[in-house]
């Protein structure tokens, strides 16, 4: 049977197991504008560790115009 995690691991507290190379941890969050993706990705190499974070908006499709591009507010 599969042992599922349900933490990120870090190297001075939740140390990781030495097979494991990378870990991600990705977040959707609902904005009034549309959606939100967060994504922290840790990449891990001998007994070091390494983070990365990203994030990227996607808009609600009421927001864009014909192309896909965002339109101008009035604000």
């Amino acid at each position: 049977m599969t042992t599922h995690h349900t933490s990120l691991y870090k190297s001075d507290t939740n140390p990781a197991p030495h097979k494991v190379l990378k870990q991600e941890l990705l977040t959707w969050e609902e904005t009034p504008n549309g959606i939100r993706i967060a994504r922290l990705t840790r990449t891990f190499a001998a007994s070091a560790q390494s983070d990365t974070f990203t994030s990227e908006h996607v808009l609600h499709s009421s927001l864009t115009n014909a192309d896909g591009a965002a339109e101008a507010s009035d604000g």
